[in-house]
């Protein structure tokens, strides 16, 4: 191909002559995308993280009369051997406990949690187990999580009265704002209402025990759908529940827990500093066009480019998230570059005498092919990021399109818009800069100069220096704490109780009471609120939700390290002052540790020196291990695999990271544990 074949390629590829060409079409295509991006932004629901899914099935199977040993012969095992037979099967853990098993089938991720359900329910048809022990099945959808739960108090209601109300008025009300999946009551004790002569509670409701800084109440817990906006769902949840609360003025409902304040404060905080991104790239811009008129037009490339990108946010399914919104900040520059190289180009042109609408044509034809190629190359870099598959992809595919789509609205807009702009408005300069000014900048300019033709001149030490500074950067990645999440101080956080095995309801309510009386205490909380019980019907398990009082002067992380280390024990439980998950529907410790091997005498033994091993390191606490007995003698077992299990799960205090712990437990469990048992 001739260098003049080539040229006039170039030059039919130049989308800027078909925008020059038609400037009403060009627009009007523009300003069609920019209402239906105002329009997209306006319904984009806002949220921490993209909705995420994964194929989880849970088996249980109730055993009344069975121990763990019995159950798990006769329950467990068979159903394990009817889930290996499974297609895409990535793990397969259990439990056997009196009574009950559990069996949690994970699938890998691409397989939907319909599909993986209706492969569960066809491998478990014709199963023969105990007579009773009837498998049901439950697909764990983790976005279909709490939002807001409510506590209702009433001094004058008794316990029944209370609870009529609850169930009778304000359960059906909130059960029908849009975006419910259901609303689950708490703070129920059937028997104990029965004993007060009240009976028109369902004594098949979960049998739990609810208190708000020490007043008991009936919690109604609000679960939304996946894909329901969280904000829009407890801002209607909160309009039902005021509306109730005036027509029941004897009646106080309290929002004890809710996401929305997080979400709230968090996505604006992100936006504030979006928009500020925007200022900013507009404030350093000027001094290096020098005119209002050609700032004006790279500027308006951005908020063109944003509405561009909400549009396609929209039909991806997409939120403003963490992600998305990290990633619309980091682009801002890339969009303003675009812009400002068209428009530099063509200025420079027309100061050179060319007529606007010459130099617009003769600008992009110079610099079309690099700008596309600039462009292109991000595109390339983080597009593969969308597209990644397992866990990783599942949270960066909104990052990785998001910047895509935004780069690529960028450079059709430098292509397009700013070209016919500048043809419109940019005329040649005239220098209006006071002498101060234009010395300024000319000092500035021979600064840059000479720094240049010094770089030029000591080559070697220029391409040293940049191999210094990324070996550096190699070297110290080691350092950096690796994580999946980080921390958020949301201004609460979590005490979880686990009694021992077979407590009774009474008994774990007085541990609550006590617990929640001593938090209550610190100066730094606001409000405490503890169930005792739950839903699943585990009457030895309590959880408080922990708010500290904002102006108290401390952080979170103070006052939940106070908590912690002034937290008195309770004999026989287990205390776990934790962080409130982001994304689990149950409260779950950062560190688990599971050990496998086929001997469960050396389970024990492993797992004991282990919890000893993690107890010494200064970064871990509230270490806990399952599936070997406890101090009363209660055992669940546990497989993972498909064979013997035990496990530990611990916080990480102090900065500690999950991958620091992660790299201690792979040092020290060769010589911990026994032979036959692995980490």
């Amino acid at each position: 191909m001739k260098l003049s074949d080539a040229t006039t390629l170039r030059e039919r590829l130049n989308i800027s002559r078909l925008a020059l060409a038609h400037p009403r079409i060009t627009i009007a295509v523009w300003s069609l995308v920019a209402i239906a991006g105002i329009w997209a932004y306006g319904h984009l629901r806002l949220a921490l993280f993209p909705d995420v899914t994964f194929p989880l099935v849970v088996v249980t199977a109730e055993a009344p009369g069975l121990q763990p040993h019995e159950a798990e012969a006769g329950i467990t095992l068979p159903i394990e051997q009817r889930m290996h037979e499974l297609r895409d099967l990535k793990h397969l853990e259990s439990s056997s406990s009196p009574g009950k098993v559990m069996v949690a089938v994970e699938f890998e991720v691409g397989v939907s949690l319909r599909e993986a359900r209706r492969r569960v329910d066809s491998a478990l048809a014709g199963i023969e187990l105990p007579a009773g022990a009837m498998p049901s099945t439950r697909p764990i959808d983790i976005n279909e999580s709490p939002v807001v739960t409510y506590v209702l108090m009433g001094e004058y209601r008794t316990p029944g009265q209370l609870m009529g109300t609850a169930l009778g008025t304000f359960l059906p009300a909130i059960q029908k704002v849009p975006g419910i999946l259901h609303v689950v009551p708490l703070g129920v004790d059937p028997e104990e209402v029965a004993r007060l002569g009240e009976t028109a509670v369902d004594t098949t409701l979960p049998h739990t025990v609810a208190w708000l800084n020490g007043q008991q109440g009936v919690a109604l817990e609000v679960v939304k759908e996946a894909g329901a906006n969280t904000i829009e769902v407890v801002r209607q949840v909160d309009s039902v529940v005021r509306r109730l609360q005036w027509m029941s003025p004897d009646i106080h409902a309290v929002p004890a827990v809710t996401q929305a304040d997080f979400i709230r404060r968090s996505t604006r905080a992100t936006t504030d500093a979006l928009w500020l991104a925007v200022a900013l790239s507009v404030m350093v811009i000027f001094p290096f066009l020098r005119s209002w008129k050609a700032t004006g037009i790279s500027a308006l490339a951005i908020p063109i480019s944003l509405l561009g990108t909400f549009v396609v946010m929209k039909l991806a399914g997409f939120g403003l998230e963490t992600l998305t919104l990290l990633a619309l900040a980091l682009v801002i520059g890339i969009i303003v570059d675009d812009a400002i190289v068209d428009v530099e180009n063509i200025q420079r042109h027309i100061d050179r005498g060319d007529p606007p609408h010459v130099a617009a044509i003769t600008a992009t034809d110079e610099i079309g092919l690099a700008v596309t190629a600039a462009t292109l190359t991000i595109v390339a870099v983080f597009l593969p990021v969308g597209l990644m598959g397992g866990v990783t992809g599942i949270f960066f595919r909104p990052f990785g399109l998001t910047i895509s789509a935004a780069v690529m609205t960028s450079l059709l807009v430098a292509r397009t818009l700013s070209p016919l702009l500048s043809a419109w408005w940019l005329r040649p300069a005239q220098s209006k800069e006071s002498e101060l000014a234009q010395g300024r900048w000319s000092r500035f300019a021979g600064l840059y100069r000479d720094l240049l033709a010094w770089s030029l001149e000591h080559r070697t030490i220029v391409v040293l220096l940049a191999l210094l500074s990324l070996a550096a950067g190699v070297a110290i990645i080691p350092l950096i704490p690796k994580g999946f999440i980080p921390r958020f101080d949301r201004s609460d956080f979590l005490v979880v109780i686990a009694a021992p095995r077979g407590t009774s309801l009474d008994s774990t309510s007085a541990i609550t009471w006590r617990v929640a009386d001593f938090v209550r205490r610190d100066p730094g909380v606001a409000d405490v609120f503890a169930v005792a019980g739950t839903a699943g019907g585990d009457h030895d398990r309590a959880i408080l939700h922990v708010r500290i009082r904002h102006g108290s002067g401390v952080s979170t992380g103070e006052v939940r390290e106070r908590v912690r280390c002034r937290l008195p024990p309770e004999r026989g439980s287990d205390l776990s002052v934790q962080d409130v998950p982001l994304l689990a529907i149950i409260a779950q410790k950062p560190l688990q540790l599971a050990l496998v091997g086929d001997d469960r005498a050396a389970l024990a033994v492993g797992a004991r020196r282990a919890a000893d091993h993690l107890k010494s390191l200064r970064g871990v606490a509230d270490v806990r291990v399952t599936g070997i007995p406890d101090s009363s003698g209660h055992e669940t077992l546990e497989r993972k695999g498909g064979r013997p299990a035990a496990h530990l799960n611990a916080n990480l205090v102090g900065g500690y990271s999950i991958g620091a712990a992660t790299r201690e437990v792979e040092r020290v469990a060769p010589e911990l544990l026994p032979p036959g048992v692995s980490a």
